[in-house]
């Protein structure tokens, strides 16, 4: 019974990609209140890798210096010209693990000098574990 339910669902949405169901266009939305302006330039970005010695595999701005503060915790500091309004930063596993987890927060804002702190989590065996990861920190323009 199932697999003819499920033969009729995949047949019908076969028609459908094949055909296409449109309608017509209905009328535009009402505008939204303007809201103050956020983060909208990347003023730097880059992959670190930290399995075995910290090293910067690509980077901008390209002066990067890595401290570890310990097993998979490090901060990383970036050197340039900076927005005098802190920014945001977000950061993505580069490893194929889905047993990590990645926390990270900017712990120091300057117009030359950004730090952040980045921690590597594996949920499997509740340590900080070495790895690799990629970072991008949004700003406001100069």
């Amino acid at each position: 019974m199932f697999a003819r339910t499920f033969q009729l669902l995949a047949l019908l949405f076969l028609v459908v990609a094949m055909v296409g169901c449109e309608g017509a266009e209905g009328p535009a939305g009402a505008v939204g209140p303007e809201g103050p302006p956020g983060p909208s330039v990347v003023l730097c970005m880059g992959e670190i890798n930290c399995e075995s010695t910290p090293t910067v595999v690509s980077s901008w701005p390209s002066d990067v210096t890595i401290a570890i503060s310990g097993s998979g915790i490090y901060d990383i500091t970036l050197t340039g010209t900076f927005p005098e309004t802190e920014g945001i930063l977000l950061t993505s596993n580069v490893d194929s693990n889905a047993a990590r987890s990645i926390a990270s927060y900017i712990t120091s804002w300057s117009t030359t000098t950004i730090v952040f702190r980045i921690g590597i989590w594996n949920i499997l065996s509740d340590v900080f574990v070495d790895g690799e990861f990629s970072f991008i920190i949004l700003g406001e323009p100069l």
